[in-house]
């Protein structure tokens, strides 16, 4: 019988240093200096932590731009279809904000 653990925002947050680390830590992101923090707040309460093995696909070209990663550690590569390295985010990079000005589908292809 598989077992199943659910894991609350709380405890994904934490492994980011909790709530308040992560706020503070946005707040220092120019795309977030402006914002409540209770804004802040209620944002990171619906977003999922995740972790990505280098070589791990964010989206592929032509893929839907339904979401937004913010980049806590590492780097992502953006790469043309020939495989050439067109821009390198590090951390604190705001990543998929192509949904804020209606893009429908990514135009390139994102690499952890």
């Amino acid at each position: 019988q598989e077992v199943s653990k659910e894991v609350s925002r709380g405890d994904e947050l934490a492994q980011l240093g909790g709530m308040a680390n992560v706020q503070a830590t946005l707040l220092k992101s120019p795309t977030f200096a402006s914002c409540h923090g209770s804004f802040l707040e209620e944002m990171l309460l619906e977003c999922d932590v995740k972790k990505m093995d280098s070589g791990t696909s964010l989206w592929e070209k032509g893929g839907k731009c339904d979401e937004i990663f913010i980049l806590w550690k590492g780097n992502v590569e953006l790469s043309k279809d020939d495989g050439l390295v067109v821009y390198d985010w590090g951390p604190m990079s705001i990543l998929g904000t192509w949904i804020f000005v209606n893009v429908h589908n990514h135009m390139a292809a994102a690499k952890a």
